[in-house]
């Protein structure tokens, strides 16, 4: 007897406004092979992962570095096929197309995407080196170099444009200025 298997992606939108933890549901149906893994991803970001979870547990050590710590998923979810994500403390940047999919060897189904958007947040930046704030203590000048394009945010730094491409100069004042 022949069967068919059928895939549907589930498309989802959520908002939030002031959450302390957001649930991604993805709940399945279906068989999972032994060495099986759930993937989460962000806006098909490759190769980091924003949650991956397999038979052994989590494995976050290629996690995307802002989700660190603040993701997680049931223990038995391989079990009990509730592959739902918790993201705690979301913000702006958190926003996006988010996918579930379950891997096996070189088999990869999506499951379900979900359009999340956060809202109402303000980003407060920091910038760290090492373990040790430089915002801290008698910080006179900071140079970041920036990917992308720039967007108004309220924060503890003033940021002007330094005229060379790219790059701004920080310096610990209580308003922000947005470079050209």
């Amino acid at each position: 007897m022949k069967t068919a298997h059928l895939l549907f992606v589930v498309l989802s939108d959520c908002q939030v406004e002031g959450e302390r933890s957001v649930l991604l549901p993805c709940l399945y149906s279906g068989f999972i092979p032994e060495d099986s893994t759930v993937i989460w991803t962000l806006n098909d970001l490759v190769p980091k992962p924003v949650h991956l979870r397999g038979k052994g547990g989590d494995d976050l050590n290629g996690q995307i570095q802002q989700y660190k710590g603040r993701t997680s998923m049931n223990p038995y979810a391989l079990i009990t096929k509730d592959f739902t994500l918790t993201l705690r403390r979301p913000t702006k940047t958190d926003s996006g197309n988010y996918t579930c999919s379950i891997s096996a060897g070189e088999s990869e189904r999506r499951l379900r995407s979900i359009q999340l958007h956060i809202k109402g947040q303000t980003l407060k930046p920091a910038v760290l080196i090492g373990q040790t704030s430089v915002l801290q203590t008698k910080v006179r000048q900071i140079v970041l170099q920036v990917k992308g394009q720039c967007c108004k945010l309220r924060s503890e730094v003033n940021v002007v444009d330094t005229g060379q491409s790219n790059f701004f100069n920080v310096s610990p004042q209580n308003h922000f200025h947005p470079g050209p």
